[in-house]
């Protein structure tokens, strides 16, 4: 989840075992990169930076990662995160879905304005 000055983990349900920790936007990162110009990412964990956010949350880093900015209107709210690629994908289905999830938050935000 995007909040102003930095990325958190979010889960529907946290447990005890989310871990409690925060990625510095202000920081040069490749996700600050991916929040600042909301384009996606698929690459190798190139700075410490994210590769200390992704280890702190998940263990082991990867060799590959890709991150999908999930855009309403003009803000990033979120990033989507995922690795360990099982079988070949096209990045531009995933960039199609980051821009669905983005448009349907939009839509629930409008429909929670207009109190229907």
């Amino acid at each position: 989840m995007a909040r102003p000055g930095g990325l958190a983990p979010f889960k529907q349900t946290p447990s005890a075992a989310t871990p409690s920790v925060t990625l510095d936007l202000g920081r040069p990162s490749t996700l600050q990169d991916v929040v600042g110009t909301r384009l996606p990412y698929r690459g190798a964990l190139g700075d410490e930076v994210t590769a200390a956010f992704v280890t702190a949350l998940f263990g082991t880093p990867p060799a590959e990662m890709l991150a999908l900015p999930i855009a309403v209107r003009d803000r990033v709210v979120g990033v989507l995160y995922g690795d360990t690629r099982q079988r070949p994908t096209f990045d531009e289905h995933f960039a199609v879905a980051a821009r669905a999830a983005g448009l349907s938050l939009e839509r629930v935000l409008q429909a929670r304005r207009s109190g229907s």
